[in-house]
């Protein structure tokens, strides 16, 4: 599986890391960032997006944040 990851800062999604495992990335310490499954989103997967946040060089999820997508 690969995952396609972007820094939330940029507005547009469209510049994104792509990598098999999130172990793989290493993150900017204190940088979030939103990660994806689909290197495009249709219709059917408009909803929410998980943000990701670089600790010790690893990325983890933050349980209450996230991006919605229209």
């Amino acid at each position: 599986m690969k995952y396609y990851i972007s820094r939330l800062k940029t507005a547009n999604l469209s510049i994104s890391t792509v990598v098999r495992r999130l172990k793989d990335f290493r993150p900017a310490e204190g940088e979030q960032y939103v990660v994806r499954k689909k290197a495009y989103l249709d219709a059917d997967s408009l909803s929410t997006i998980p943000v990701y946040k670089g600790v010790d060089g690893k990325l983890k999820k933050e349980k209450d944040h996230f991006v919605m997508l229209f």
